[in-house]
């Protein structure tokens, strides 16, 4: 997350490196399986009638 935190802050006052660019936009792409994944977990734990509540965050 530093990283990706790092690249955001530069693409919004320097132009990023083609390579930056590659890398801020696989980072993002991470992220985004990461938290589909973990949603797709929360749903299977709910379904099975698990408290998921606690799990948030």
């Amino acid at each position: 997350m530093e990283r990706y935190d790092t690249l955001l802050s530069k693409q919004q006052n320097t132009v990023l490196t083609d390579s930056e660019r590659l890398e801020l936009d696989n980072l993002r792409k991470d992220s985004d399986r990461f938290m589909l994944r973990k949603s797709q977990a929360a749903a299977i734990l709910k379904w099975r009638r698990h408290n998921v509540s606690r799990l948030a965050g």
